[in-house]
């Protein structure tokens, strides 16, 4: 399947700039910190910490692989992705009173 390049592009982007945003703003030292980890004993379980977060990114993108497709591809609608993030029945949960 073909993507389109500017969906691509802005795809990059957020990822990059979301990251960034996570690291720089909200925990400051934390790449000071992750550097050390990485030298010290805590080596391995901050790897398998890293590998958590792909594996729960690999199912989130297997559970969305289809809104993804049409995102990349230019077909879909902003209401369809939103719907995908934020379905109905978890607003219908709420007790209302």
């Amino acid at each position: 399947m073909r993507y389109h390049p500017q969906a691509l592009v802005i795809a990059i982007l957020s990822a990059t700039i979301g990251c960034n945003f996570v690291v720089k703003v909200l925990f400051p030292e934390a790449g000071v910190k992750i550097a050390e980890a990485l030298q010290s004993d805590a080596a391995p379980v901050l790897g398998v910490a890293a590998l958590l977060v792909l594996i729960a990114l690999g199912l989130f993108v297997k559970s969305n692989r289809s809104t993804i497709d049409r995102v990349l591809t230019g077909r879909a609608e902003p209401a369809e992705v939103w719907r995908a993030f934020f379905k109905p029945s978890v607003a219908r949960r709420r007790d209302p009173k």
